[in-house]
């Protein structure tokens, strides 16, 4: 299932978008928690101040995603294409914690 959309300043807490494409969706300043993005097409996304706590990403295409004003996000890259995407300072913490290590401010 795949259609264009953006959304902006939406509450989309507990949508389901598992499977869909998605690809090149803005999500501009929206709650999007406790979401489900498992097996999407996300790749070319746009993340601007979007709150993600508790969305699930498994298998998500997230190519090229512009992840760097979204917040509270917990992605594996061992279970998602992260390729090219644009993440925070606060998203490299995240992934270095995945594999282990410690980032210190000094």
């Amino acid at each position: 299932l795949g259609f264009d959309a953006d959304f902006e300043n939406c509450n989309l807490r507990y949508g389901s978008f598992r499977n869909m494409r998605l690809q090149d969706v803005t999500l501009a300043d929206c709650v999007a928690t406790d979401c489900s993005f498992a097996e999407t097409n996300l790749r070319r996304a746009k993340f601007r101040g979007t709150d993600l706590l508790g969305s699930q990403f498994s298998k998500t295409d997230l190519r090229e995603a512009d992840l760097r004003e979204a917040i509270n996000y917990w992605i594996d890259p061992q279970h998602n294409d992260l390729k090219g995407a644009q993440i925070s300072y606060d998203g490299a913490i995240m992934l270095a914690h995945v594999f282990g290590m410690r980032v210190d401010s000094e």
